[in-house]
């Protein structure tokens, strides 16, 4: 899929079009492909189910484009299609699945209705320049370099094949291969500068693609824990329809991926590592451009590198939060013409945050709080507007932590108050002794400093200029999220593990730096003519854009460079091989296990959700919530007792408990000696790099 999508993305920025595609051409591929689907359902040929997939993502998002964005170029129309497509899938999908159980009949019936009936909302395209029109050669030879210092990136990702366990991707792929990235920024940043909106977006689009393509690239077997959870989930809906008990949210994702696997017959493992980089590179560039280039009116791309700023380390995998924040974004900036008081519309802002609210509430309760408040600032009676968009605000600064605290009481769950967490000084500094390092680490805690200091300046510029009072709502909003980011941190929820509770307040601070961007990307606009008339000035600031977009990427994976050790590793071979050979020794006894969690996620890779025990308890943990991963630790970190073992026993009931101790757990020599003289047997695994000790 992804040399499907970057071929058209190359393809539509290099072909000059001198006229609208044919709309009979449109509706004949549209039905062409549901014609295949129907085939499909008997053949089940992933080859007839690639056409079909091509022919659907063509049609069906160049006629929503067309709808929703008439008067922009091709490239841009057609990503503003599959944007909006998304959406609507999602939403659509998450219906149906509260609705029925979904197969690949129900899940086909709703892509052919889906296809033809987006042919009714399809408009004539007013043709907009674009592609190779107007454009001087230098901005071609400059995608094309762009394209080639891009090549040893992508390349070094494919050959790093990583199987064994490392902290790490960068203990795989040399760092010096940010150079040649860093060159291609530097081309991208010349392209915003001198090229057009197609070219601007191909541009940045590509960049994007490549800086959060590394994990996918580099770990064939998966990166990460949470991947591992949902495409177990997802496997197991295909499997039978539904799951038991349905979840409240994450369907937005669920139903996106049971289309593309079930009905297009892609590998679900395939599917769930390149959907969120994929579409990374798709909405957060194209809902950007086409929404503030009508709010600001300006004649250049340059408020394009304010994506410069934006977080990267949730891009770099798939999951529902990572998917909300992506809708979450684009429905905070096809809102900016609104804002702005250069539109009336917001449906597709509105479909976006509705798609954002299936898929995660984290992201999507303030995607729908935002669109409310974007509404509300069309009420013409001053007054009442401003009335209740104060109102509004205020309830939006407390919104989440309430919602846990509902969710804590309806479910019995305890929480406490520990004010001392809301700021820790010791979590912002890492000293080491390499400049290039101390650099990256000072990047590291000054960057949302600089986001916010930029959004401040664009505030004033916009103050100053006489912006219209909404223009200001996204920054008002990025500080209601931050009060909410505070006063979570405050909150400690005893049944979740201590960097569970930080990793849910950490995810505001990104939500927070996107609902900046407008006013940073406000600060751009306006100082781009400024800044062109002093070409010293210019290459500065071209300079210093290219090291934060490069030392982000730096920083949106895991590191072990001597001044920051990363905590996890990922799933390994080694790790599916012990889940295999645990599932082999047992040989049908039903039996528990106490590993850590990348040998949880090898084994709901190879065997789904096979065992539970009373109280739905997994019966490998799960370290957000399992009673088993607490075990784990007491075995692993203080003493492998065998009246450890016996007490998950008799709690569970299990036959049998296994103990997995990887040979990179801290003290792993001596917890291993000691837990050979309390087992009943054990065995090793990858010559010796896991050792499994079996309790009777």
């Amino acid at each position: 899929m992804i040399y499907i999508v970057v071929a058209i993305d190359i393809s539509a920025t290099i072909i000059p079009s001198s006229k609208p595609i044919s709309r009979i051409f449109l509706h004949l591929t549209a039905v062409t492909s549901v014609l295949l689907l129907l085939v499909n359902l008997s053949a089940q040929s992933p080859l007839i189910g690639l056409f079909a997939f091509i022919g659907m993502l063509f049609s069906t998002s160049l006629y929503l484009g067309s709808r929703f964005f008439r008067k922009q170029p091709l490239l841009v129309r057609f990503f503003g299609g599959i944007t909006i497509s998304t959406a609507l899938l999602a939403i659509l999908g998450a219906i149906l699945y509260y609705i029925t159980p979904l197969n690949p009949l129900i899940l086909t019936s709703l892509l052919s209705a889906y296809t033809l009936g987006c042919a009714l909302f399809a408009r004539p395209s007013a043709e907009v320049a674009g592609h190779l029109s107007g454009q001087p050669p230098s901005i071609i030879w400059l995608f094309a370099f762009e394209i080639l210092f891009l090549l040893p990136w992508w390349k070094a990702g494919l050959n790093a094949v990583v199987t064994e366990a490392l902290r790490s991707p960068w203990d795989s792929i040399s760092p010096a291969l940010l150079l040649p990235f860093a060159l291609a920024a530097l081309c991208a940043v010349l392209i915003i500068r001198f090229g057009n909106r197609t070219m601007a977006l191909a541009s940045t689009s590509i960049l994007l693609l490549s800086g959060i393509s590394v994990a996918v690239l580099a770990y064939p077997i998966g990166f990460g824990f949470d991947p591992f959870i949902h495409q177990a989930t997802v496997a197991h809906i295909l499997e039978y329809g539904t799951i038991t008990p349905k979840p409240f949210y994450y369907i937005g994702q669920y139903a996106l991926e049971l289309i593309l696997s079930g009905v297009f017959l892609f590998p679900l493992s395939s599917v769930d590592q390149w959907l969120i980089p994929l579409l990374t590179a798709i909405i957060v560039p194209v809902t950007f451009l086409i929404g503030a280039t009508k709010a600001f009116k300006v004649h250049h791309n340059g408020f394009l590198v304010a994506l410069f700023f934006l977080p990267l380390a949730p891009f770099i995998f798939t999951t529902p939060q990572s998917l909300a924040y992506l809708f979450t974004a684009g429905s905070l900036f096809l809102a900016l013409p609104v804002l702005a008081k250069e539109s009336e519309k917001l449906v597709g802002s509105g479909i976006l945050a509705v798609a954002a609210m299936m898929t995660h509430p984290l992201a999507g309760i303030p995607a729908l709080l935002f669109f409310v408040l974007a509404a509300m600032t069309r009420i013409h009676t001053d007054r009442l507007r401003r009335g209740l968009i104060a109102l509004g605000l205020t309830g939006a600064s407390i919104s989440l932590p309430v919602v846990f605290f509902i969710q804590a009481k309806l479910t019995s769950l305890s929480f406490s108050w520990d004010v001392s967490n809301i700021i820790r000084f010791s979590d912002w500094a890492h000293i080491g002794f390499s400049p290039w390092l101390s650099l990256v680490n000072a990047l590291s805690i000054a960057l949302p400093i600089i986001v916010m200091c930029l959004a401040l300046w664009g505030t004033w510029i916009a103050k100053r200029t006489e912006a219209p009072a909404p223009w200001h709502l996204p920054l008002l909003a990025a500080g209601a999220w931050m009060i909410n980011l505070l006063v979570l941190r405050g909150m400690k929820f005893d049944f979740l593990i201590e960097y569970e509770q930080d990793n849910y307040a950490q995810r505001l601070l990104i939500l927070t730096i996107i609902f900046l961007l407008p006013a940073v990307a406000t600060t751009i606009a306006t100082s781009w003519e400024t800044l062109k008339k002093n070409a010293s000035m210019m290459q500065a600031i071209t300079l210093c854009l290219v090291i934060v977009l490069t030392g982000t990427v730096y920083l949106s994976y895991p590191r072990n460079d001597g001044t920051v050790r990363s905590a996890g590793f990922n799933v390994s071979q080694y790790d599916i091989e012990a889940a295999r050979a645990i599932e082999t020794h047992a040989n049908g006894t039903d039996y528990v296990v106490l590993s850590n969690q990348a040998v949880s996620a090898a084994a709901l890779r190879e065997f789904g959700f096979a065992r539970y025990f009373e109280d739905d308890l997994f019966y490998y943990p799960i370290p957000t919530s399992s009673p088993l991963y607490g075990a784990f630790l007491e075995m692993a970190d203080e003493e492998p007792s065998r009246d450890t073992a016996e007490d998950v026993l008799e709690k569970t009931g299990a036959e049998q408990l296994y103990f997995v101790l990887n040979d990179y757990w801290w003290d792993a020599e001596a917890t291993a000696e000691a837990a050979k003289q309390e087992a009943d047997d054990w065995f090793a695994v990858g010559s010796g790099s896991i050792l499994i000790f079996v309790f009777e």
